[in-house]
C-alpha cells in the first residue's frame, strides 16, 4: 500500500451493497435513486428555463412593438 501522504489513490476498502438493508445508509440501490432524482430535477430545471426564455422573448417582442407604436404616435405640440 502507498504511504498515506504520497498522494496515490488507495484501493477500495469497503464493498458497497447492492440493496438497501436496515442499518446500512448506503447502497447501489440508494445511489441509483438519488441519481434518478437528480436527473429528474435537471430535466425539470431545463424545462422551466426554456419556458422562461420563451416568455422573455415574447415580452421583448411586445416591448419592441409598443416602443414602435409610441414612436409613431403623434406628439402634442
Amino acid at each position: 500500500m502507498p504511504a498515506p501522504d504520497c498522494g496515490d489513490v488507495w484501493e477500495r476498502s469497503a464493498m458497497i451493497p447492492n440493496h438497501n438493508r436496515p442499518g446500512q445508509p448506503f447502497s447501489r440501490e440508494t445511489e441509483a435513486a438519488e441519481i434518478k432524482k437528480l436527473r429528474d430535477a435537471q430535466a425539470k430545471t431545463e424545462d422551466m428555463t426554456a419556458r422562461l426564455v420563451a416568455d422573455i422573448r415574447a415580452r421583448e417582442v411586445l416591448l419592441a412593438k409598443l416602443k414602435a407604436e409610441n414612436q409613431a404616435a403623434p406628439r402634442p405640440a
